[in-house]
């Protein structure tokens, strides 16, 4: 049986260490793959679009960048110019822009930040997605995948 190629999946991953890593001592000792994988096809962004590649019958463009340095901007005097004015900022506007991604994953704010109460984590999310939603293809499809505790302001302001 023939199947027919679908619209090609688009894919950028926003994250942090789940998607590139350095050699670390706890368990990771060498590669820059996403954290706590043994190896490079078994991080989290190689493990979805790997599947995305086996199930579905389309060409897959995937793309993933840490944003570590984005999220440790998020302090308590941390204000909407602090994340805007960033170059990592324009740096996601840029690919969001140039790739038209058609699936998103967004996995930042979880250990890297700073800040840890409520008001500067939503400030940090309101712009994030804010950005994201403006910036997206309107046939776009963002996940924010999410385990910590900050679960709940982040799923929240990513509802909104």
């Amino acid at each position: 049986m023939k199947q027919e190629q679908v619209y090609p999946i688009r894919y950028f991953a926003i994250g942090h260490s789940y998607l590139r890593h350095g050699p670390f001592t706890g368990w990771q000792r060498k590669g820059t793959w996403g954290m706590a994988a043994s190896e490079p096809d078994a991080d989290y962004f190689h493990r979805v679009r790997q599947h995305l590649h086996e199930s579905l019958p389309c060409n897959v463009e995937a793309y993933g960048e840490n944003f570590a340095s984005y999220e440790r901007l998020c302090t308590v005097d941390a204000t909407k110019e602090t994340y805007t004015q960033s170059p990592l900022y324009a740096r996601m506007v840029e690919i969001l822009r140039t790739m038209r991604p058609n699936l998103i994953t967004v996995f930042a704010g979880g250990g890297n930040t700073v800040a840890k109460d409520p008001d500067s984590l939503t400030l940090f999310y309101e712009v994030l997605y804010s950005m994201i939603r403006e910036n997206m293809p309107e046939n776009a499809t963002v996940i924010c995948p999410n385990t910590n505790k900050k679960a709940s302001v982040w799923m929240e302001i990513a509802q909104k």
